[in-house]
Formats: C-alpha cells, structure tokens, sequence
C-alpha cells in the first residue's frame, strides 16, 4: 500500500486528488509526507515541502508560488516516482546536487511510463518473492481494484508455479533459461493460465522481473543479442587496443635492449635503465588488466566448481611461488616480493557454476596490486583462510603489517568514488578482482583490521 501523510491546509484540492491516487494515513504509518511545514520533516520517509522557501533540510522541495495544476502534476509524479521501486532509498546522495532529484524524477517518470505502456505485465520482485514495483497492465489483468504492494508473488500462484518461478529465479542468476508457465490466482479466486520469463536484476540485492506473456521469448533473444552486441564492441575494441599498443611496446623494448647492450653501464646508469624496465613492465600489465576486465565483464560460468577444492589448490600453489609464466596478472615476476601462510582446515565441497581462469585472476590480481602499492613495505605478508558452511563459502585475505589512509580502502574496489587519482587507489586489478566476483554472484570488500588490511570474498550457494 502506498501511505502518504497529507498537511496542505492552503491546498486542499491537492489533497482530495492524492486521496484518489494514495492511502492517505497518519504521519506515523506514513511511507511519504507532503507537507507545508518543514519541522515535518522525517529521516525515513520520502518528504515533499510545498513552500514560497527552500528549507534546505534534506526535503524534496516544490515551490508554492506555481499555479494550483503545476504543484498538483510536481506532486503527483514525485510520490509516483518514490512508491514505483526501492531505488527511492538511495535519491539522498543527490538531493544536495542543484536539480539532481528533479533529473532523476524526469528519468524515473519515463521509465514507469515506459513501463506502464508496455503491452506485458511486468512485476518485480525481490529474492524473497516481495513485490516493490508493478506496471498497471499487471495491476489490470490480473487483479480487481486497488492491489497491495506488499503482496508477496508467491502467494498469488499456485503450488506448481510457485516452484517453478523459483527454480526460474535460480536459472536467471546463472544466465540460463528461465521461462515458466502456470497458474495465477486473483482476488476474486479464479484460475488465470499465465506464461512468463524471469530477468535477474544488475544489482547487489538479488531482484528479478518477471515479464509474462507470450512475446517473452521475442523479448529473450532481443536481450540476449543486445548483450552479445555490447560484449563484441567492447572485446573488439579491447583486442585492437591491446593488438596495436603491444606491437609497439615490443617493438620499443626490442630497440631499447639494443641500446642498454651498446651503453656503458655505472652505478647511475644501471639504476635509470632499472626503472625503464620497470616502466615498460608497468605499461604491459596495464594493457593486460584492460583485456582482462573487458573479458571478465562477459566471461561465462561454464564450469560446476568446488570452490573450496579449487581455491585450496591455488593457494597452495601461490604459497609453494608455483605460478604459471603465462599467466596474465605477472605475479612470477614479482614472487619475491610476498610470502603467505593458509588456513585451509575446512575440507567441506562447496560447489556453484563458476570459471576456474578468473577465479584464479581474482586472488593473484589482489596479491600484486598490493605487492605494487606497498612496495616500501616488501616482501608483504599474507594470510588466506577458507571458510565453507550451507551457504556461504568465504574467502579471507589478510595483508599484516601495512597501513593506508581511509579514501585509500575505501576506493580499493571502487576507485571511481574520488574525484581526484591522489585520492583513489589506482591499481585496477583489484577492480577487476571485484567484477570477477560479482560474476559468480558474490560480494567482496576491503576492512581494516589490528595489523593492517583484510580482503573477503564471499560467494552465496545458488537457489535450489
């Protein structure tokens, strides 16, 4: 249900037009307030300040100067746009940006407008089966009057289909087919044959659509092909990159070698080609990370892995400095530079649909990008420890004995955060080790703890 607290005194014809459209409540039970005062202002409601002033207390602000129609319409779109999905949360961020919730509320109304005029029923929903947003196709064809979006979807379908949306909801996080048929009930009780086809959401909360009809498998292969085209674009453009730019570095270090054979070489001179070495190095594995994260954002889970097995393996490997020459992330030229102890007492199988090369690439990219940030602190100190139960199989990677200030930790997966490079973490291997794990489905951050920093991988079992 959609709650809103109204206090309009002066304004009593928006009101009765927000009666027909909202449930209006007290302002305890109230999702959203439209008010003309702003000590009516709540942290955890969506508040609309109908004002001759901009009270600058975090509300969305209308002015009280237009016309009766124009702050009905504002109104209106801007409760219309907070109830349409939970996204609403996160408008905060924005509203102290000149305009920034009036752009998101323009795209927002497309968007539901867009929606609403599809020839589908779209509902979306999240992993629990709760519905926070549907189109009024939806809300027209499948049910009589008002329809509550607190509603959970599985309630609505029968036995059988609620099974099956589930088995669908599980298929979509790993990419596969994700088309069902059954049975829907309404409010009046009948029996409403339904086919559909489950989209997982791009985001961290695990959402879904669903989109029913039958034209859902014309919308599958224009998804499919719009993503196929994207991947080739970018992997296309990524292979020419790095085809052309490695040519000429090769090129140059074959020149440059010749010219450090013909030098006389003291103390000075060793040191200046040392850090040309060094350099062309630097250049070659940034050209390498940009191939890999082009292809780490379009890889395919193609392998049923067991993770623990697989991660035991590889750290024993990177503990004993067995790592593969070809390999990417050039962590055997810098072997030297770490040492590393695990803890991989807990044998347990932990398998999910998963690529065995990029899971690989997510822990080496972590182990160099800090070798290349703290390279004063040398030779680095790792700790690995696995951790498996029904759930959850997590990977732990502590770094003792280093110190980064906050903007540093903070902007290790997301260097995009700061405005400013002096202020981000500019080692993108680390970037690319955070997509490799959303890829499989999982999360992964950065804290700091007693004696210096700790990386976590943690990977969710898929939905039964």
């Amino acid at each position: 249900m959609r709650h809103v607290y109204v206090n309009l005194p002066h304004y009593e014809g928006v009101a009765k037009e927000l009666n027909d459209n909202f449930k209006l409540c007290s302002k305890n039970e109230a999702h959203a307030i439209v008010t003309e005062f702003p000590d009516e202002y709540s942290p955890s409601c969506f508040v609309i300040i109908v004002k001759d002033k901009n009270p600058h207390n975090g509300s969305y602000f209308i002015d009280s100067s237009n016309d009766i129609n124009f702050i009905k319409t504002a109104v209106h779109a801007s409760l219309d746009t907070f109830f349409m999905t939970k996204v609403a949360g996160k408008y905060s961020q924005y509203i102290e940006k000149e305009g920034g919730l009036q752009r998101i509320g323009y795209f927002m109304n497309k968007m539901e407008h867009i929606l609403n005029a599809s020839p589908e029923s779209i509902v979306e929903i999240d992993l629990t089966g709760n519905i926070f947003f549907y189109n009024r196709k939806f809300a027209k064809v499948y049910q009589d009057g008002e329809f509550l979006i607190e509603e959970n979807i599985f309630k609505i379908f029968d036995e059988n289909t609620a099974i099956e949306v589930k088995r669908c909801m599980g298929a979509a996080l790993q990419g596969s087919d994700s088309n069902f048929s059954g049975k829907l009930i309404n409010k009046k009780g009948e029996s409403i044959s339904i086919a559909g086809h489950v989209i997982a959401l791009s985001d961290d909360s695990y959402n879904f659509e669903i989109i029913f009809d039958d034209i859902t498998t014309k919308i599958t292969k224009i998804l499919q092909m719009r993503k196929i085209e994207e991947q080739s674009i970018v992997a296309g453009f990524s292979r020419h990159l790095s085809h052309n730019v490695m040519n000429a570095l090769t090129a140059a270090g074959g020149f440059i070698r010749q010219i450090k054979a013909k030098t006389e070489s003291d103390a000075h001179i060793h040191n200046l080609w040392k850090i040309v070495d060094n350099k062309l190095l630097l250049i070659e594995e940034i050209i390498s990370g940009y191939n890999d994260y082009t292809h780490a954002i379009s890889f395919r889970l193609t392998e049923n892995v067991d993770i623990n097995e697989f991660m035991s393996q590889l750290v024993i490997s990177l503990a004993e400095k067995n790592v593969d020459r070809n390999f990417t992330v050039y962590l055997y030229k810098i072997t030297d530079s770490y040492e590393l102890e695990y803890d991989l007492s807990e044998s347990r199988p932990f398998h999910i649909l998963g690529n065995k090369m990029f899971l690989k690439l997510a822990v080496c990219y972590i182990l160099k990008d800090n070798i290349r940030y703290f390279s004063n602190c040398q030779p680095l100190h790792f700790k690995i420890k696995l951790s498996a139960n029904n759930d959850f199989f997590t990977l732990f990677i502590d770094l003792e004995g280093v110190e980064a200030p906050d903007y540093i930790i903070e902007s290790m997966f997301s260097p995009w955060k700061h405005t400013m490079l002096s202020q981000s973490f500019d080692y993108w291997g680390i970037v690319i080790a955070g997509t490799i794990v959303e890829r499989h489905h999982g999360k992964s951050k950065v804290e700091r703890i007693e004696n210096g920093l700790r990386f976590t991988f943690e990977f969710k079992a898929p939905l039964s």
